[in-house]
């Protein structure tokens, strides 16, 4: 049922934004990295509209955009702007 489903998921928004309010967004972050299935210092191929770009995963920054070092230097993008990611 639909109760069923929002129960549980107003619970974790109420969860989190506890624990942004209360730690801050840094926490947010660093809990959020943590879940991904690679870690800093990872090689990554991100894939955006116009091109590829491959890096090493630097981590998420403070407004949560994934930060990957390349040649270039680092690079942010958000995550309307991937349409992919392969990780070594």
């Amino acid at each position: 049922t639909r109760e069923s489903l929002l129960s549980p998921l107003g619970e974790a928004l109420e969860r989190w934004y506890n624990v942004l309010k209360n730690q801050g967004k840094a926490e947010v972050i660093e809990v959020f990295e943590s879940w991904l299935a690679f870690s800093r210092g990872c090689s990554l191929r991100v894939q955006l509209r116009e091109r590829t770009v491959p890096g090493s995963f630097l981590g998420l920054d403070s407004d949560g955009r994934l930060g990957v070092g390349t040649g270039a230097g680092p690079e942010h993008f958000s995550y309307d702007s991937v349409l992919g990611l392969d990780w070594d």
